[in-house]
C-alpha cells in the first residue's frame, strides 16, 4: 500500500513537472522521526525495489529506505508550479468536470496542428490515446469505458504540451 502511494505521488510530480517544478531538496521523514534531506540536483535516480526506496546519488554512496518505515516524502522549499501560459491566455479547456461519458476539449487555438490526446491513470498507465486535428475548436473524447477516478489528459503537438486533470464519475 505504501509503495503504491509513493509511486502515485512520484508519478503525479512527474506530470506536473512538465509545467516547471521548483524544488531544491527531497526530504524523507521516517516513522521514528529521522529526517534526511537530499539535494534534488544530487539525485541520479529513485528506484522502488523489493519494498525499498533506493536513491542513487551523483556524488556519494546510494541511500536506501524501507518503505514500511517511511512516514512521508516532501520537497522544500515548498514546491511551486509555474504555469507557462497565464490563466487568461490558457488554451486548453475541458468540460464537464467531473465527466460521465463525453469529455469536451476546447483548444481555442488558431493553428491547424494535429494533437495527440492521451489519458493517463493516476499510476501512469495510458488508458486512451487519440489524434485530434485542430480544424475545429471543440473536440470530444468518449470516456464512458473508464473506471471512476482521477485522470490526466495530456495534449501534445510539435510545438507544446498541455495537461489537465479531470474526475470520471
Amino acid at each position: 500500500m505504501i509503495f503504491k502511494r509513493l509511486r502515485t505521488a512520484f508519478f503525479a510530480l512527474a506530470i506536473v513537472s512538465m509545467a516547471g517544478l521548483n524544488a531544491q531538496n527531497l526530504n524523507v521523514l521516517e516513522k521514528g522521526g529521522t529526517q534526511t534531506s537530499l539535494s534534488i540536483h544530487n539525485i541520479r535516480s529513485l528506484i522502488f525495489q523489493s519494498e525499498n526506496l533506493n536513491i542513487n546519488l551523483r556524488v556519494g554512496p546510494p541511500v536506501s529506505f524501507m518503505l514500511s518505515n517511511l512516514r512521508n516524502l516532501t520537497f522544500s522549499p515548498l514546491t511551486g508550479i509555474e504555469d507557462p501560459i497565464p490563466p487568461a491566455a490558457a488554451q486548453l479547456q475541458i468540460f464537464p468536470n467531473p465527466v460521465q461519458d463525453i469529455l469536451n476539449i476546447n483548444l481555442n487555438s488558431d493553428d491547424n496542428l494535429t494533437y495527440e490526446a492521451k489519458i493517463f491513470t493516476i499510476d501512469g498507465r495510458v488508458v486512451l490515446s487519440q489524434r485530434l486535428v485542430n480544424n475545429t475548436e471543440l473536440h470530444t473524447l468518449t470516456v464512458s469505458s473508464l473506471e471512476k477516478g482521477l485522470y490526466y489528459l495530456v495534449l501534445s503537438n510539435s510545438k507544446q504540451i498541455q495537461s489537465a486533470k479531470f474526475f470520471k464519475n
